[in-house]
């Protein structure tokens, strides 16, 4: 990685959405840090390792190990991963316990609606899963009913 961090792009960060559905963008001491929507299998470890003494103090920086999908402006998850475990958290070792994530991994995780998320505060970018694209209304009202043919 660079000295002098780059950044993705508006262009690269709209593809990263369109790619995870849902993106959580973190600035934090000149970098970011892009992490996708965990599916319900991550949610639910994550749920699990909370309730235990032995695993809770771990549980969020675990999750972002997971979620990572992009650093500064390296695309290549794998890469990124490395570097934010191998660099970035030796750097930084409280990261996975800064108002910040609880407030990134909350919103990835659905504890807010999307309406709420430009609210967060500085430093946190929630970028949401795309509307849904909702059929044409049926003629006769009913939701689920065929449209009428003429």
């Amino acid at each position: 990685m660079p000295d002098a961090p780059q950044r993705l792009t508006e262009e690269q960060l709209a593809a990263l959405q369109v790619t995870h559905k849902k993106i959580a963008t973190i600035d934090w001491s000149a970098h970011v840090l892009v992490f996708r929507r965990p599916n319900r299998d991550e949610c639910h470890g994550y749920r699990v390792k909370l309730e235990h003494p032995e695993t809770k103090a771990d549980a969020n920086e675990q999750l972002l190990q997971q979620l990572i999908v992009a650093f500064d402006a390296e695309q290549d998850a794998n890469k990124a991963r490395v570097y934010f475990t191998t660099v970035f958290l030796e750097e930084h070792p409280m990261f996975g316990s800064t108002p910040r994530v609880r407030l990134a991994l909350g919103a990835l995780m659905g504890m807010f609606e999307d309406e709420d998320l430009a609210d967060l505060g500085k430093g946190v970018t929630i970028r949401p899963s795309p509307p849904p694209r909702t059929p044409p209304a049926s003629p006769t009202g009913s939701a689920t009913a065929p449209a009428a043919s003429s």
